[in-house]
Formats: C-alpha cells, structure tokens, sequence
C-alpha cells in the first residue's frame, strides 16, 4: 500500500530530502554563477581591439593578436616567465609559514593575546591589493619612508635606500608581501586543525614522555597534512591564474567635458636612462580620436623626442597632440625646443602639459605651453604651479598648410 501511494501520489521522503538539499544549495550556486562564472565573459575583451568608453559589441574582433604578442620577443617571454615561476615557487614554498604561524599562536597560553594576535594579523586578507602596495610604498620607497627613518636614526644606513626599485629585492618583495597579506587568515585553516584535534591524543604522549617535537612530528603534522595540502593547492592555483595578467603600462586617459572615457594612450617609448622597460610595458597603440569633433592625439613624456610619432599622428588627421609630461629643470631648453618643433614640422597645435615642483631633490622644469601650427608659443606656465588656458583658432591650421603644407610632401613609403 505505502509504495502504490508513493508512485502515485507524491514524492518519496528520499526525494524530498533532496529537494531540500537542492534548495538549500540554489543561494550558493547562484552567487558561485554570478560572481566566478558571469565575469569570464571579460575574457572575450582579450579578442577585440578594446578602447575604453566603447562597447565591446562595438569593437573590432581582432582573434588572437594580442596573444601573438607574447611570443614575438622571446627574450622579454623568458624574462617574464622566469620571474613568474621563481616568484610563484617561493610562495609556494612560503604556504608552510602559515602552519608554523598557527602552531605558534596555539601555544599561547593567553587565549585573549592569541585572539588578538590571529585578529590583527587576518585583516591585511582583507584589504584590497591597491591599499596593501599603498602601505608598502609609504613604508618602503621614498626618502622619508618609515624604514629610512628608522635605519638613517639608528645609524645603519648614511643614505635613503629604495627598496621597492632594486632588482636584487624584487623577487623578496613581491614574496614577502604576499605573505604579510595571507599570513594571519591562512593560519585559521590550520588553527581549525589543530583546535580539532583530541586532547586525549597530546595527554597519552605527554605520558609516554614524547617531547614537544615528537608530537608535532607524530601528533599534529599528520592530522594538519590535508589542510597543509588544501593551502599549498590553493597557492599552485592563484599563482598560476596570475600567470598571464596584465601588464603594466604607463597611461594618459581622455575624458570629455560629459565624463565621458574617450580614449586611452599607452607611452611607446620607455626612457632607457630610467630603466622604464623594467617596471612598464611599451604601448602599440598610436591612433587618434575625436575630442568634441576634433581629431587629436596624446604622447606621454619621453615621446616627444621621436618626431615619427607625431607625423603618423597627424597623417590621421590629429590637429591636437597632447603631451602630459615629467621634464625635468636640467634640460628644461629641451622640453621648448621639442614642442615648437613638431608643431612647426607638422602644421599643428601641440598641448604640452609638465609637472612642478620636485622629486627626490630633482626640480621638474614646468613651462606648460600651448604652440600653434607655426611653432610660436601662445601660451606658457611657470615654474609654479597654475592653471593656463587660450583660445585656439582650427582654421588657422588650415591656413598655414595652404601656404607650406609639409604633410602633402612626404614620401608615406618611408614611414613604417
């Protein structure tokens, strides 16, 4: 009678079961769907020639361009995976750190220290990755950094040191800030291990004499080995998703009067005296776009010494090239020179935008200018800062390539 009722009426309690199971696993699984699965649609940008302020619907496909780019320069390939894998391997080896942390703090006999320890410690886990590098920047890069302030009061060191640009410390930084961050909330796993382990267990080896080592070797090693196994598979894994992330690049971003992102210029050229090329990535991007119905262009810097750039520019029809720079007060006559030039080479108006004030002692030049299509400055800042502005005539533009129209006369076969 009960199975002829079940087949006919309703759901066994087996079944119901499940459904409830089910039921209470649908919030997780739609939360898992939404914040892991829904973003790997930003994995189609990597196939499109992406420009900020457009729809990805909208740009052009592009296939496997970018992914190409990783190969065409096998020296910066075998820089950029030997750094990759030597980093990624320290940290993993690092994962055991945790394990000795937790170990240490469940020795505390002030159970309220240990709280505070393993509180104070979990949080950096919680901060976002830009605040963490903000911290370290702070404690480590500048001259009055607080571990300058520390070592320079103490005697040890004459001169500021700065950590974060030395080469030799690069792999050591990267791995010790990694492990400042994940220290405190990876050693909860193995916290949770060790508190699950029965007492009965370190009583009967306290009786037979085993010393504090046998019974880490023998006792809490074995049981913490899945958990030990867990950290290590989850540091393999965040290590290899970080394999291929972006690079770093140095960046001017065009926003119109509406807020609107228009468009966004990565430096083609690293300056090679810095040593640019060890922290950034080369841009490859050299098109114009349309600032309020005017075509314009942007270079950063360095740019300005390759009038190449600002002929390809201006063969797309740029009228305004503008120029965010860091040109420093030792080759302040440059920085003029350079700006009439390529607006006099190229019939255009050149915005030439430079920092003040001074870096590590070194004084930036200032000198903000705006030159016309003839090379004459119309506008130009100080050495303070202040904010500059006049008012430009496009058609003269025109009207001085009318008379002397060099753009006309160059021979295209010889740009590349």
């Amino acid at each position: 009678m009960d199975m002829k009722h079940s087949r006919k009426g309703g759901l066994t309690g087996r079944q119901k079961k499940q459904i409830r199971l089910v039921l209470l696993l649908l919030p997780f699984m739609i939360m898992i769907g939404v914040f892991s699965y829904a973003p790997l649609f930003g994995w189609s940008y990597a196939f499109v020639e992406f420009t900020p302020g457009v729809s990805i619907f909208k740009s052009q496909f592009v296939g496997l361009k970018y992914f190409k780019k990783i190969f065409e320069n096998s020296k910066d390939f075998v820089t950029v995976m030997r750094n990759t894998l030597s980093i990624s391997f320290l940290n993993i080896c690092c994962s055991v750190l945790p394990a000795i942390f937790a170990i240490a703090i469940s020795q505390l006999k002030n159970k309220r220290y240990a709280k505070l320890v393993q509180t104070g410690t979990s949080i950096p886990n919680f901060i976002s990755w830009v605040l963490v590098y903000s911290i370290v920047f702070m404690l480590l890069s500048s001259e009055d950094s607080a571990l300058n302030i520390i070592l320079m009061g103490l005697g040890v060191i004459k001169k500021p040191l700065n950590v974060l640009t030395n080469e030799k410390h690069a792999w050591a930084t990267q791995v010790a800030i990694g492990v400042w961050k994940s220290l405190g909330y990876n050693a909860i796993i193995y916290l949770s291990a060790i508190t699950s382990i029965d007492q009965e267990l370190y009583q009967a080896a306290e009786v037979d004499g085993a010393s504090y080592f046998q019974r880490f070797t023998k006792i809490i090693l074995p049981l913490c080995k899945p958990s030990i196994a867990t950290i290590i598979l989850f540091s393999f894994l965040s290590h290899w998703n970080g394999w291929f992330d972006g690079k770093i690049y140095n960046n001017t971003v065009v926003i119109d009067k509406q807020g609107s992102v228009v468009a966004s210029y990565s430096k083609v050229h690293l300056f090679g005296l810095f040593n640019e090329e060890r922290f950034f990535a080369a841009g490859d991007n050299f098109d114009t776009y349309e600032l309020n119905g005017v075509i314009c262009g942007s270079t950063i810097c360095y740019d300005l010494r390759f009038p190449e750039l600002y002929r390809h520019l201006s063969l797309q029809g740029a009228k305004i090239i503008f120029v965010p720079a860091e040109w420093p007060s030792a080759r302040g006559d440059i920085w003029t020179l350079l700006s009439q030039a390529r607006g006099a080479e190229n019939h255009n108006y050149i915005v030439a935008v430079n920092c003040v004030g001074n870096f590590k002692g070194a004084p930036f030049y200032g000198h903000s200018m705006v030159v016309d299509p003839m090379g004459k400055i119309i506008a130009e800042g100080g050495s303070a800062e202040e904010i500059i502005y006049c008012d430009i005539d496009l058609a003269y533009i025109d009207k001085v390539r009318a008379r002397l129209n060099a753009l006309a006369d160059v021979r295209k076969e010889l740009i590349r």
